[in-house]
């Protein structure tokens, strides 16, 4: 371990500080919810914040009977009625014992209550939303009572998960585990406890949080992206416009408007449904829009977003964003542009975005009552640049007209960089242009949006070492004012441990990224895994000593994709060590096998867990079997497509051509 340390200087490798669990999980569940006859308490990055643990006990449940109400306001929302009932049930699975839910109509002014939402005997508590960075709640005892309030109902839910949390000892450990304590009595001591998001936004981009409304909302994440659920706080889509991020096509398509109008658009010739718009059709050559035209790109873009916001009173943030391909418009006038604005992209981008802002905002004001709209743009691809000057040592806008307006946000997508090194402190060359384009944009904007990625588009399954960049990457776009932060994993694929790991580590790191990364892992493995967590810990361990010393002899890079050379090598990965790793794993399942303590029901549930554990070495083998073994092949893949199948996989790579039944092909079985 001494070893460990001095190789990793960022503190990334994982200790086992089992010393500080003080009971085991009794067994694991496949279910979503798991009663357990102990309660569990590991350390946590300051859980005691707010509660005075020197104050009287106030019972809610005490003596096999329910002391208090639940109290919700008369005729209130989805969420908030939701919320209400979510403390019920979390109540009730720990104690057996049923509590009453009212609404406040019925409240006789007498019995002691747990106050959820904005009721009237908590109207003197002010959950102010920009105080607490939208999402965030208080939870406040006055006397015998307890009020848990945000400052809109999702944040209301938020609160009473972070009560079930700190107060009941709940964890939401994964989309198919909650861990449940038992106990004959619950109660709380005096609170004021206040809770604020760092980031207003956030959500980890992948197939067990986009898809999982209800999931999404026990993590605190403001998903899922597909549906928009009202009994969980609404998701991506209550605020924004559109699922589909690169949405220029989303308002004008080819498919209507290209035959009439071909000069709006470059087309890929392959796919004339694919392209860019041409940003400088109907906009004059001192940046303004020619309304002597009778339509144009930006008129039509116009006319369509105002449907859109009319439709949709709910939108806060209109995603307009370019297409996911890289041809940029090539006629004249863009590549004037381009010239212009120093050889960037983006500030042809930014002076017709700006101008769409502009005129969104004055006819809001004029015919939506003064109605806010923010219109977010990409930097992402051939826009990521920042229309900037260097001026010495001052770094300035090429002109005003592309610094973003004050409801201008820019959402930059930092897809080309080292994942293993921190973004910002130097040391790693690779990441020395998503610095500077982060830096730059943030010299001319605070509005700053992430879109940070998390898996290897290439092989899902490979074990991806970033857990060293989480926090010191988070904490930095926390000092620079970001509001908003996405991890994307992989958005269609999640039957593997470090999808799982990754929705519980940043589900904590986006609230705030401040807490200890190595007891998140540790925290997830116990509560996960049981009586069997040694092995993931020890998992872990070998994963991040192996990519530390690989670091330390000759520089290691982690790839979104296989660009970066030694990022797949066989020579990076001894068959010695993949054996090493799966044979750890593999021996632990056959002593779940044996294990005479467990059910067959909890045996089945550690096997399926610890596969997904094993998937990752199995993978890593498989890809350069050839290179490690003569013969045997064939025989290896069936044994690891065997187990994708087992565990319900369905992609090993992003494209969705890139199934698991593919794969089979791949190797003639």
């Amino acid at each position: 371990m001494n070893f460990l340390k001095k190789i990793l200087k960022r503190g990334v490798i994982f200790m086992l500080v089992s010393s500080t669990i003080l009971a085991s999980c009794a067994s694991c569940n496949g279910g979503n919810d798991k009663d357990d006859s102990q309660t569990t308490v590991v350390a946590d990055y300051d859980p005691n914040r707010g509660i005075d643990f020197s104050s009287e006990k106030k019972h809610i449940v005490k003596d096999g009977v329910s002391l208090y109400k639940i109290v919700h306001p008369t005729n209130t929302d989805e969420a908030t009625e939701f919320a209400a009932k979510e403390l019920y049930t979390f109540i009730n699975k720990i104690t057996g014992i049923t509590a009453e839910v009212i609404e406040e109509s019925a409240y006789n002014g007498v019995d002691k209550v747990i106050s959820v939402g904005e009721t009237k005997i908590s109207s003197h508590i002010i959950a102010d939303s920009e105080a607490l960075n939208k999402d965030g709640f208080i939870i406040k005892t006055e006397g015998d009572n307890l009020f848990i309030k945000g400052s809109y109902p999702r944040a209301t839910l938020y609160g009473v998960y972070d009560f079930v949390e700190k107060l009941f000892g709940v964890k939401f450990i994964a989309v198919d585990y909650t861990y449940i304590p038992k106990a004959d009595e619950l109660f709380f001591y005096s609170l004021d406890i206040v809770e604020k998001p760092t980031f207003a936004i956030r959500s980890y981009y992948a197939e067990n949080i986009i898809y999982d409304g209800l999931h999404a909302a026990r993590m605190r994440m403001v998903a899922p992206f597909d549906t928009n659920e009202p009994q969980y706080g609404g998701g991506y889509l209550t605020d924004w416009n559109v699922n589909q991020n690169h949405s220029f096509f989303e308002y004008l398509p080819p498919s209507k408007y290209a035959e009439a109008h071909p000069e709006w658009y470059r087309l890929l010739p392959e796919n004339p449904q694919k392209g860019q718009l041409c940003l400088t059709n109907g906009i004059t050559d001192d940046g303004k829009i020619d309304y002597t035209k009778e339509t144009s790109v930006i008129l039509e873009m116009l006319k369509n977003v105002k449907k859109a916001i009319r439709e949709n009173e709910n939108i806060k943030y209109l995603m307009l964003g370019q297409q996911d391909n890289n041809p940029f418009c090539d006629c004249e006038r863009c590549k004037a542009s381009y010239e212009r604005f120093n050889e960037t992209y983006s500030g042809t981008l930014m002076v017709f975005i700006n101008l769409i802002a502009e005129e969104i905002e004055r006819w809001a004001n004029e015919e939506l009552n003064g109605r806010k709209i923010n219109i977010v743009t990409f930097a992402y691809q051939f826009t990521e640049k920042a229309p900037v000057v260097v001026d010495g040592d001052e770094v300035k806008p090429i002109s005003e007209q592309v610094r973003p307006r004050d409801n201008v946000y820019i959402l930059i997508a930092p897809i080309n960089s080292c994942f293993y090194h921190p973004m910002f402190d130097g040391s790693c060359t690779r990441n020395a242009t998503s610095r500077a384009l982060i830096n730059n944009w943030n010299i001319l904007t605070k509005n700053i949006m992430i879109w940070d990625y998390n898996i290897n588009y290439v092989y899902h399954q490979w074990y991806f070492a970033n857990k060293g960049v989480m926090k010191e990457n988070l904490i930095a776009y926390e000092e620079r004012g970001v509001h908003m932060i996405i991890n994307q994993g992989a958005p269609r694929e999640s039957k593997f441990y470090q999808a799982d790991l990754d929705n519980y580590i940043f589900s904590k790191l986006q609230w705030n990224p401040h807490r200890d990364v190595n007891k998140l892992v540790e925290e997830f493995n116990h509560y996960y895994y049981g009586k069997y967590h040694e092995v993931a810990d020890k998992y872990y361990e070998l994963m991040e000593r192996h990519f530390a010393v690989l670091d330390a002899k000759q520089g290691f890079h982690t790839d979104l994709h296989d660009c970066n050379d030694g990022f797949f090598h066989a020579e990076n990965y001894p068959i010695e060590f993949l054996e090493q790793v799966e044979s750890l794993v593999q021996n632990a399942i056959n002593d779940v096998d044996k294990d005479t303590e467990l059910t067959e029901k909890e045996k089945q549930e550690l096997k399926f867990r610890l596969t997904k554990i094993i998937i990752t070495p199995q993978m890593m083998l498989l890809k350069n079997y050839n290179y490690y073994y003569e013969f045997g092949e064939k025989e290896y893949a069936k044994k690891v497509i065997d187990n994708l199948e087992y565990l319900g996989a369905k992609y090993y790579a992003e494209k969705m051509t890139c199934t698991i039944a593919e794969f089979r092909t791949l190797y003639g079985l």
